[in-house]
């Protein structure tokens, strides 16, 4: 007797679990009339041997009404190509006008001496001197600058100069491979890490140029190199 109520219980238990709820049937009944509602175009008076182009619900091709249709550029890109073409052109421009700044050739590690203005404007003959070891260049096109590091009264300092300034005069290339003194070659293009390295690497004043320079015959020595 108790086996057969615990199977009875058993059962119902099952029975209560598959058992679908209200709210499910109702569900179900939803799904089921929107099926029965979709009808297939292929099945509304189309004939089988019709081409998918003669068919009315077929959106693809060159429909009538596309034929002549204009097409009509975005003024975003027409804008930035226009700016990308007067960018392209004054970089020219400035390469061809300013051979002091633009005629020696820059390389990461080289050292060089800057002279720009300091104040009073374009014309001013108030001149500031800045001296350090390239670490690298920044940005393309008129954006381009660079990135010196030198040693000033026992202070490592970092500028970054604009090349395409008007406020910059001239670019001096005091010695090439400077931070290897010429023994090997850089390889990479940004020197970052030299932040964290001996500053004699990179010290420019007081070495190359500037007051009290010591190794001035550096600079003659591989001078007389290249010639």
């Amino acid at each position: 007797m108790l086996r057969h109520l615990s199977l009875l219980s058993t059962k119902q238990s099952r029975s209560s679990l598959s058992a679908p709820s209200f709210r499910q049937q109702q569900v179900r009944g939803k799904k089921w009339s929107a099926r029965k509602k979709f009808i297939s175009p292929l099945k509304v008076g189309t004939p089988a041997y019709q081409s998918l182009e003669d068919m009315h619900f077929a959106h693809f091709g060159n429909r009538p009404r596309f034929n002549n249709r204009k097409k009509f550029k975005s003024p975003i890109r027409r804008a930035s190509k226009l700016l990308s073409e007067l960018t392209k052109e004054q970089v020219e421009k400035n390469k061809a006008e300013r051979p002091k700044i633009f005629g020696p050739k820059l390389r990461v590690g080289d050292a060089i001496e800057v002279e720009m203005v300091d104040e009073g404007g374009i014309h001013s003959d108030n001149l500031c001197i800045y001296r350090g070891t390239i670490l690298a260049f920044d940005r393309p096109h008129l954006a381009r600058s660079i990135m010196i590091r030198d040693v000033l009264r026992g202070t490592e300092l970092e500028h970054k100069i604009p090349l395409h300034s008007p406020l910059l005069r001239r670019i001096t290339v005091l010695y090439k491979n400077w931070i290897f003194k010429g023994r090997r070659p850089v390889k990479k293009a940004k020197l970052y890490y030299m932040r964290h390295m001996n500053p004699n690497h990179f010290q420019v004043t007081g070495v190359l140029a500037g007051p009290k320079a010591k190794k001035t015959h550096l600079v003659e020595q591989q001078m007389d190199e290249e010639v």
